[in-house]
This record gives structure tokens, sequence and C-alpha cells, in this order.
């Protein structure tokens, strides 16, 4: 029996989910974000359509920073997170790509714990850092160096 609310269909969602923060509508978010989130074989696909819907024209960018992750953590898996974001996790998330209108943003979700000697990473959140690039030819020298 659902609890009396000040929103009697707040708490109708509520006692069917079992959870006290039910809203309406909140398993077509969630099926929403599900379906979104792919791993494996899908997710390179996907990663591409990004990638070409965003800006084709940072498809080498792009392509040589998955290079530098496979080969970097050759057992890390690519997927696309339910916000439709490309990432790499191992173990949980590891970094993502993200197209912007004139360069690739490389983020790193626990980048504040890592060692960046020649001050590359920008971010001043508790965890994510991330670089900006523009340049293939660039992007994985300036990463793997440091």
């Amino acid at each position: 029996m659902a609890t009396k609310t000040k929103s009697g269909a707040r708490g109708a969602a509520a006692a069917s989910t079992g959870s006290s923060r039910a809203t309406p509508g909140d398993d077509a978010v969630e099926n929403k974000a599900m379906s979104r989130a792919a791993s494996g074989a899908d997710a390179a696909k996907i990663f591409d359509a990004y990638v070409e819907r965003k800006n084709p024209r940072l498809k080498n960018v792009a392509q040589e920073l998955r290079r530098l992750m496979k080969k970097t953590l050759a057992a890390s898996h690519e997927t696309i997170n339910p916000w439709g974001i490309p990432t790499f996790d191992f173990f949980g998330p590891v970094s993502f790509l993200m197209i912007g209108k004139h360069h690739v943003t490389f983020g790193f979700t626990r980048g504040s714990s890592l060692s960046d000697p020649a001050g590359l990473l920008e971010g001043t959140g508790k965890n994510l850092r991330h670089v900006k690039l523009t340049d293939a030819a660039n992007s994985a020298t300036r990463i793997s160096a440091s």
C-alpha cells in the first residue's frame, strides 16, 4: 500500500518500486539511459558514429587516442556510457572522449590521482582531469611523453 505524501503519484510510484525517492517517469528515464549504454563491437560502431556526428575533422585525433588507450591499457574495454559518451573502462570508467567544435577532450575519471609532471591536465574538480587535443600527430606524443 502506498504511503500518503503531498503527491499521491509520488507515493504510489515509491510503493511500486520499493523506493522512497521514485518519481513518475523514473522507469522511462532508466530505460532510455540503459538503451544508450553499449560495449564491445556495438560501442566501436557508436563511437565512430559519435565522432562523425560531432566533428568528422577530428576523427584522426579520436582514432589516435583510441590506439593509445588500447596500447597503454590493453585490458580496458571501449564502452559508451548511458549519456552517449565514448569511454574506456577497466574495473570502472578510466577515461572518456568528448568531441568539440575545435578539439577532443580526453578526460580521466580519476585524473586528480594521476602524476602530471608536464602539467598537461586541466580541471579543478575533486576527481576529473582532462586535456584538450586538436592535432592527431601531437596527441599521442603529448600524452605519452608525460
